[in-house]
């Protein structure tokens, strides 16, 4: 046998022993592993307790299994002893016990004990000794030492599987357990949106101080998390009782979340040609997170847009762009983006201006607050201003005028929409006009005629309307003056100086002033012949055509033997055009104009003829070639003759040179 002292005090619930059966070939009978107490380090007494070992025939030596039916209970630090014995001898064998050492010589490897030998059917013990040292046997003895002070049991992951756009609202956490006296019960609880972790376990207070130490306890704090796992800490004081957890409850709800947007731009009405600036907050107010969520806004063609966003309470946006919005963001419960968006107002907006911005998450329970609109009414605003001048501060009947009446629209902020009028003083008759546009602008009609003008001119920021009014001075009044008037109103649009919607030219009229007539100055004297036909070619100074602009210029006057103007040429550019007219006399002598006639410029070349008229006849006529279509003023009577051509010189340059005389 081998003799034993525990270090735990307990129930021996089994034993194993190194054993072999030398020679066995016949029965091999069963053995009996018994305990029982020790006196001076050897057995003694009757066994305590007792169980079979089967028996066996295998010559190698192991370890074999006794178990006992009611275990004995052991203290620790006493020493036992452990006894084998064969029901009957092998035949032929014998069972033997391992030792430790050689044949020679023994090995105490084992303090608490030695190995032990009995005679007279285990009534007298002693301990063997080999080569004088006391050896052990090979065993091994398993104690039920009753419930361990602590342990603790970690659930799996707790999947709340969510639906796209759901969040999970843990409640609470519920067992049933028994837990007798000295005994406890408690848990913490972690959680994460990843099946991999990190979990982190803590208390009711979100601290790993903490314990949930009563059931139905709020897991509150572990809202919007996906997964969910608890740790039961079970503990006791009495290791012959312990704490039974039957189940476990984690109670949860899925909810997804309620996101809605506001819009607004603080006004009511807004300018064509100004600006506005939104403030678009997209809000989560529910209890559960949203991800994935799209914030949009297409603006109007009316509006050119440039936005910041910044989000608050977590939640996070692009954080600036230009253009339309559509933007995937991220609104924890409480948070929001807010998104400013400043808004240039094209100037020819009209109407109303509806902007709408919408918010999208999946599952959203409420959508009616997923959209929102801002509506202003467009009240367009146009700084219109009239000019006109003759150019002139002395006239005479007779004259031919030319006002430039400009209507412009320099500052806006809105595109305009002007009725132009301009109805001559009884003094002029003859009347017509001609109008371009620049900077967009645009004229209702290209020309006209009569003594009134009235025009519809649609006018873009920075934009103008050129008007060039032609009409012959008829008469003077005592007053001796010529005042006409153009004036604008703009019908789309409120003008806010109203003072310039309306300009008036005025003119002297007399019979003579010293200085008056232009004489020779800056004319040159080009070619006479004083016969009754005269033709001439002319070439036309391709700089100064370049600076010519809208209003006539006098490039050249025929002028008969008694000094008197026969006929003007006057050249003008209308757009990217020139064009040319002539004004002649009657027999009352008032100007009488031509038409504006387009020159083609290609060879800048103008061949003209003056023909007088015959004695008491309207015989006589002026033509001109070099135009799209040759101009031909025919029928006078005036029976002067040719005998100057005056050219006008600018910085030193006339305005026509004579090709062939």
């Amino acid at each position: 046998g081998q003799t034993f002292t525990p270090t735990l005090s307990g129930q021996l619930v089994r034993a194993e022993i190194n054993l072999f059966c030398s020679g066995c070939t016949g029965t091999t009978p069963n053995l009996t592993l018994s305990l029982r107490a020790t006196s001076a380090g050897l057995p003694s007494g009757a066994d305590l307790a007792s169980a079979t070992i089967n028996g066996f025939n295998s010559g190698a030596s192991g370890y074999f299994t006794a178990t006992f039916a009611v275990p004995p209970v052991l203290v620790a630090g006493t020493t036992y002893a452990l006894v084998i014995r064969p029901t009957a001898n092998p035949s032929p064998g014998t069972y033997a016990l391992t030792r430790s050492g050689t044949s020679t010589a023994g090995a105490n490897t084992y303090a608490g004990g030695a190995r032990v030998s009995g005679a007279t059917s285990g009534t007298v013990w002693s301990t063997p000794l080999t080569g004088g040292v006391s050896t052990d046997a090979g065993f091994k003895t398993y104690m039920n030492t009753g419930y361990a002070a602590n342990g603790n049991l970690v659930s799996s992951n707790k999947d709340s599987n969510l639906a796209v756009g759901q969040t999970p609202l843990w409640s609470t956490l519920g067992w049933t357990a028994t837990t007798p006296a000295s005994t406890g019960l408690q848990f913490q609880v972690a959680a994460s949106n990843a099946s991999t972790g990190p979990f982190n376990f803590v208390g009711p207070d979100g601290t790993a101080g903490t314990f949930y130490s009563s059931s139905g306890g709020s897991l509150a704090q572990f809202n919007g998390k996906r997964y969910i796992k608890y740790r039961a800490d079970l503990s006791t004081a009495n290791n012959a009782v312990t704490p039974t957890l039957n189940d476990v409850t984690v109670c949860y709800s899925t909810l997804a979340a309620d996101v809605a947007i506001t819009k607004t731009d603080g006004v009511a009405t807004a300018v064509p040609g100004a600006s506005v600036t939104y403030t678009i907050t997209a809000s989560n107010g529910s209890a559960a997170a949203a991800t994935g969520v799209t914030v949009a806004d297409t603006f109007p063609a009316a509006l050119t847009c440039t936005w910041t966003c910044a989000g608050a309470g977590g939640g996070t946006c692009t954080a600036s762009g230009s253009g339309n919005i559509n933007d995937v963001i991220s609104l924890p419960s409480g948070a929001s983006s807010v998104y400013t968006a400043t808004c240039a107002i094209s100037a020819a907006a009209s109407g109303t201006l509806a902007n709408t911005a919408t918010i999208t998450s999946s599952g959203d329970p409420n959508t009616a607050n997923n959209s929102a609109t801002d509506t202003d009414t467009l009240n367009a605003s146009a700084d219109v201003a009239v000019t006109i001048s003759d150019s002139r501060n002395f006239i005479q009947v007779g004259d031919s005028l030319d006002y430039l009446i400009e209507v412009s629209n320099p500052s806006g902020p809105s595109n305009a929409v002007a009725s132009v009028s301009d109805i001559l003083p009884v003094l002029l008759a003859g009347g017509s006009w001609t109008c371009t546009g620049s900077g967009g602008a645009t004229c209702g009609s290209a020309n006209g005629t009569g003594n009134t003008l009235s025009d519809t001119a649609t006018l873009p920021v920075g934009g103008k309307t050129a008007y060039l009014y032609s009409a012959t001075v008829q008469a003077v009044d005592p007053s001796e003056l010529l005042a006409n008037t153009a004036s604008a109103v703009v019908g789309n649009a409120s003008d806010p100086v109203p003072g310039n919607n309306s300009a008036t030219d005025t003119n002297v009229v007399v019979l003579f002033r010293d200085g008056f007539d232009p004489g020779n100055a800056g004319i040159v004297q080009l070619v006479g012949s004083g016969s009754d036909y005269v033709a001439a070619r002319l070439r036309v100074d391709a700089n100064l055509l370049d600076a010519l602009g809208m209003v006539p210029v006098d490039v050249a006057t025929g002028q008969g033997a008694d000094g008197r103007a026969l006929f003007s040429l006057q050249l003008a550019r209308f757009g990217d055009d020139y064009f040319l007219r002539v004004i002649t006399r009657d027999d009352l002598d008032q100007a009488e104009r031509s038409r504006w006639q387009r020159l083609d410029l290609t060879e800048r070349l103008l061949d003209f003829a003056w023909q007088s008229a015959s004695a008491q006849a309207s015989d006589g006529y002026f033509g001109i070639d070099g135009l799209d279509a040759g101009l031909l003023v025919s029928g006078h009577s005036d029976q002067g003759r040719l005998t100057q051509l005056f050219v006008r010189v600018d910085n030193n340059t006339p305005w026509l040179v004579l090709v062939v005389p």
